[in-house]
């Protein structure tokens, strides 16, 4: 895990304190509602910490929280947040890697896209069997993999179902060949 956050480190990631994770949660995401806050789609992370009220170096690459083992609602930065903020877990075995997955997953990710990085083509099963997500990519980034295209053979797009967990009618990548009838 020490390896993980130097190499976050050296592509300028920013681990957040306790502090800072507290003033940054409401600017991110408005709780009241249960939706990320507009303002920080698509900001820079440095751009995203003043707004918060505190300063990160211009060439941060990512805002990293630390969040112990809290998800959801009491813990806003474990939602989905369109920016440069990643909730950060650690875990003592690969079962609870899974487990703590699939809470994540529960609070708003439900039949969309998960990522494994692994080369055990046993623990790749096992991981895909477990999830409810329609799309399961494997040593590719989840927000770039899931749009298809690049990195395997899904469907190219920026629309992706979710199937029933996500309450939508299919788990495809969405594209003209659905707008048809």
């Amino acid at each position: 895990s020490q390896e993980l956050i130097a190499e976050f480190k050296r592509q300028k990631a920013y681990f957040l304190n306790r502090e800072e994770i507290d003033k940054l949660s409401p600017v991110a995401f408005n709780s009241a509602m249960k939706v990320m806050n507009a303002e920080v789609i698509g900001k820079p992370a440095h751009v995203i910490a003043k707004m918060a009220g505190f300063e990160v170096p211009e060439d941060t690459s990512v805002l990293i929280a630390p969040l112990g083992d809290t998800v959801g609602l009491a813990e806003p930065l474990s939602l989905e947040i369109l920016a440069p903020i990643l909730a950060f877990y650690e875990v003592d075995s690969f079962v609870a890697g899974m487990e703590m997955c699939k809470r994540i997953n529960i609070h708003g990710g439900l039949g969309h896209t998960v990522s494994i990085f692994s080369n055990d083509e046993a623990k790749i099963r096992q991981f895909a069997l477990v999830m409810n997500a329609g799309r399961i990519v494997v040593n590719t980034p989840s927000s770039h993999g899931a749009l298809g295209g690049t990195f395997n053979a899904l469907q190219p797009s920026l629309t992706l179902a979710c199937g029933p967990g996500g309450k939508n009618i299919t788990t495809d990548n969405i594209s003209a060949r659905h707008l048809l009838s």
